[in-house]
């Protein structure tokens, strides 16, 4: 063995698109129109004596014993016109090809499916009931690669003071929701995405936080009364809890149009009155009165696109529109944390209202994802880790807030860090600065990669053979093939559901190597081919010398699912 064989294997990445059954027949025709179309797979005989003939995809017949070596394939736009490739590799080529793999010197199978990424952060819960003139502080380190590059071992930490108030001189009702929003809206004042003066964000920094009551809240009910085909009268028959603001009143229903009313809530957040503010026409019956809104959002029921509003500065609300990762992080502080659950609210802060009943109990601080560089960002990590510790007058009490942390994580799977890593190597090993075509300086291979998609990886490891003047050189080399991936469209994405999983210990999302359409459908074709062809011969590979299986590759397959 040679001694280049302890250097990093040589990589190819292949990108597999739609649905489609692997390559069969020969490869090559009599004209340019290749065996094989625009990302489909081929596996191909490499062996010179084997059964199949050189150059021959084999199907699910063919094992390591009757074919010892075999070239990966996928076919590119230029395979149905090989004349057209370019074969400087800066534009298409006519398809592209692992190095071969031989029965008896592969080193590893691996495959994964993709993951969504997760916000770090904290949530801390079951805060002690503030005294009069004590100032309370809260200091929050954001941790993250980018953050260590930044400010090395310094870190990157911000403090909020709630200055000493005297509660029961200013009759304000509820100390703890005073402190809680004063914090929640101190944080929220370095946040890069918190709207501070009604058309832009002030702040620069990946953290924002979120007041939350562990109790949930109290929606509110009401009855609507018709004279004359118009709405005459609304009764508030359950008041409700909790309403940061005056909810939003509708109708449906009722067989009119037209007709409009205004709730009005307590510093408790309950409703105290319905008011008409339009009749409307034509109601046969009375309409049923829908509250909605009120300034509170069920952690729980949140949902892919979901616009969850959290903070108000200077008349204007900010929101935060649900995506994967932001429900992970909020079920998996939900699954941890006791006082939380599905029935808790996230509450809209306006410090201007703090302490007016008691509408917060706890708080959620969250890392941000960093803003990448314009052009091309070459740092994989994005996720920012949010930790909050508690000083001042919280130190001089015998029970401290409980916190409950959890760590960001990048998720995998993901094409533009795919993109990344194959600018890193694999695309790079086409031209150097010594050999580039056309004039250029330099110039990198084609990449068929989405960065908006996500992918299921199949990487296999292995060593190949090639022939010098007077010697056979040995080299790890590596072929990962990239599968569509998207999550499930049976499983509805919601933090309830997600914590569900959590529970029991599943991973937070269900995957699925697709179709690549989009619709969340399980691929029929490729997935099948390929565990009926690859997976067969690489299996019969591994009863020849034994393999490292890794990740979803379970021995006896299939590999891919």
């Amino acid at each position: 063995m040679s001694k280049r064989t302890n250097k990093l294997s040589v990589p190819v990445i292949e990108v597999a698109t739609g649905d489609q059954v692997l390559a069969s027949g020969t490869l090559t025709s009599s004209t340019s129109d290749l065996n094989i179309n625009n990302g489909q797979i081929g596996v191909l005989s490499w062996d010179f004596n084997g059964t199949k003939p050189l150059g021959t995809f084999i199907d699910s017949t063919d094992n390591a014993t009757d074919v010892s070596a075999i070239k990966i394939l996928v076919g590119t736009p230029k395979s149905s016109a090989s004349h057209l490739a370019d074969l400087w590799e800066v534009g298409d080529k006519a398809y592209v090809e692992s190095g071969v793999i031989r029965a008896g010197q592969i080193r590893s199978v691996a495959v994964e499916k993709a993951r969504f990424a997760k916000w770090g952060g904290v949530a801390a819960t079951n805060f002690p009931t503030p005294a009069d003139d004590v100032e309370y502080k809260a200091y929050i380190r954001l941790l993250s690669v980018r953050k260590d590059r930044d400010y090395g071992k310094n870190n990157d930490v911000l403090s909020v003071v709630v200055p000493a108030t005297d509660f029961t001189g200013l009759a304000i009702t509820s100390p703890k929701d005073y402190v809680i929003k004063q914090m929640v809206d101190k944080i929220n004042r370095y946040s890069a995405i918190v709207n501070q003066n009604g058309n832009q964000a002030k702040g620069n920094k990946e953290v924002v936080a979120m007041a939350v009551r562990s109790t949930g809240f109290t929606a509110g009910a009401a009855t609507a009364t018709v004279n004359a085909g118009a709405v005459t009268a609304v009764t508030v028959d359950t008041a409700g809890t909790g309403y940061e603001v005056a909810p939003t009143i509708s109708f449906t229903g009722g067989g009119g149009n037209g007709a409009t009313a205004v709730a009005t809530i307590n510093a408790a957040g309950a409703i105290t009155a319905i008011t008409v503010t339009n009749g409307g026409t034509g109601y046969a019956t009375a309409p049923t009165v829908v509250i909605s809104g009120g300034g509170v959002t069920t952690i729980g029921t949140i949902a892919v696109g979901t616009s969850v509003p959290f903070q108000t500065i200077n008349g204007v609300t900010t929101s935060i529109t649900a995506d994967e990762a932001f429900i992970t992080a909020l079920a998996e502080l939900v699954n941890s944390n006791a006082d939380l659950t599905g029935t808790s609210v996230i509450v809209v802060t306006n410090a201007a209202t703090a302490g007016q009943g008691t509408k917060s109990d706890g708080l959620i601080v969250l890392g941000l994802p960093a803003t990448e560089a314009a052009y091309f960002d070459n740092i994989e990590q994005v996720q920012t880790t949010a930790e909050v510790s508690f000083g001042g007058g919280f130190e001089s009490v015998s029970t401290r807030p409980t916190v409950t942390k959890m760590w960001a994580e990048e998720g995998t799977g993901q094409g533009s860090k795919w993109i990344i890593n194959s600018f890193d190597r694999y695309l790079l090993t086409v031209h150097t600065k010594q050999n580039h075509p056309h004039g250029e300086w330099f110039k990198t291979g084609k990449d068929y990669i989405d960065a908006d998609k996500l992918y299921t990886s199949y990487s296999i490891d292995f060593y190949d053979t090639e022939d010098a003047l007077n010697t056979q050189i040995t080299s790890p080399k590596n072929v990962t093939i990239l599968f569509p991936c998207e999550k499930s469209s049976a499983f509805t994405v919601n933090v309830n559901n997600v914590v569900t999983r959590l529970a029991a210990g599943n991973t937070p999302i269900t995957m699925l190597t697709s179709d690549g359409a989009g619709t969340g459908t399980a691929s029929a074709n490729t997935v099948s081919d390929v565990n009926d062809i690859l997976d067969a011969w690489l299996e019969s590979a591994r009863a020849i010398k034994p393999f490292d299986l890794i990740g979803e590759a379970v021995v006896g397959g299939p590999y891919l699912s």
